[in-house]
């Protein structure tokens, strides 16, 4: 009796993971509208690329803007993209490296849309900054076709992570 219980608990300790693995699988896609997460907040040892650069970093974050680069983009288009800038002089400040897309539904909020990004998976916190006299600024992108979402004409908005807040930048698909 010993014996059977111990090949049963066996068995069923081998079979475990194979099962979680193939409940995932189903779960991935259960809407068209399941978006990216937010990424994990930067840790303290991500955040020392700036003393290896020699650039101060933005203390306050509260003078980081984004643009889109257009305000109306065809319907059709390839690449969207937007424009960080830090208005501080001489800072620089850390971002995501992945921008996300929202779109704002027939409910009357922002839903994310899922990006697939060839970075996805290694996706890390960047470092954007200039030792000048001139701002710090980065451009993002997204690659409409790796947007899971038929895309429809109305109002879309970049979501873009820094350190210490999110900011967005709206623009219009026709």
């Amino acid at each position: 009796m010993n014996k059977i219980t111990f090949t049963g608990v066996i068995c069923f300790i081998s079979l475990l993971p194979l099962s979680l693995f193939l409940t995932s699988c189903d779960k991935k896609n259960e809407s068209s509208h399941d978006g990216n997460a937010d990424p994990n907040p930067i840790s303290n040892e991500e955040k020392n690329i700036h003393t290896m650069l020699g650039i101060d970093e933005e203390s306050s974050y509260d003078m980081i803007s984004i643009t889109s680069s257009q305000k109306i983009y065809d319907i059709s288009t390839d690449t969207i993209s937007c424009v960080v800038t830090d208005e501080n002089i001489g800072k620089g400040f850390y971002y995501y490296e992945i921008p996300f897309i929202e779109f704002y539904s027939d409910n009357n909020k922002w839903e994310r849309l899922y990006y697939n990004s060839d970075r996805l998976e290694h996706a890390q916190w960047l470092f954007c900054g200039m030792n000048s006299s001139s701002q710090s600024t980065c451009t993002l992108s997204i690659e409409m076709k790796r947007v899971d979402f038929d895309f429809v004409p109305g109002n879309y908005r970049f979501v873009v992570f820094t350190a210490d807040n999110t900011l967005y930048a709206e623009f219009e698909l026709q």
